[in-house]
């Protein structure tokens, strides 16, 4: 292939002039500096596609290891109820439905939380509640299942700030 280039005397004369292509010997050297460098690329990418395997499975490990807890806490059985006597004034067991009740855990896939308030606290399932951050309503929820001391709800994306929801942080929800 012939290579064009414009030179000066060309230009200053008005007439375009063709170049002789580069001797063999140079083409032949650029060639091998070619492929080493392509050789070069192709076990960097050997060593970072090794790299995102090891990467991928540490993700799927720790996706199973957040699921199995998550399925354990939400197994977890409920503390049993002291009775009381007949003639004594009956123990409030659970905290009323309009309190504001921690949150123990958050599935950021499936956009729910587990709630540490059940039936016993009078909640139900379709019930809607709210989650409160220093006193303000940063998102709205609705219980999906109830169990006696826990229960789960749904959050609303569209309610959601950008900062998210966390357990273990000061965030509560309350249900009105």
């Amino acid at each position: 292939m012939a290579m064009f280039r414009l030179t000066l005397l060309g230009l200053l004369a008005g007439t375009l002039s063709v170049a002789q292509p580069p001797p063999p010997e140079m083409l032949k050297v650029e060639i091998q500096e070619l492929r080493t460098v392509v050789g070069t690329l192709r076990e960097e990418n050997r060593v970072l596609e090794k790299r995102n395997q090891q990467l991928m499975g540490d993700v799927l490990n720790l996706g199973n290891q957040i699921r199995a807890l998550q399925a354990r806490l939400a197994e977890q059985a409920p503390e049993p109820v002291a009775e009381t006597a007949p003639e004594e004034e009956p123990e409030i067991t659970a905290a009323p439905k309009f309190a504001l009740h921690p949150i123990l855990s958050v599935n950021l896939n499936w956009h729910y939380l587990i709630v540490k308030a059940g039936s016993e606290s009078g909640i139900k399932i379709g019930e809607s509640g709210s989650v409160i951050r220093d006193g303000d309503i940063i998102a709205t929820v609705k219980v999906t299942d109830v169990k006696p001391h826990q229960c789960v709800v749904q959050i609303d994306l569209n309610s959601l700030p950008k900062s998210g929801v966390y357990p273990g942080s000061e965030d509560k929800v309350r249900f009105p």
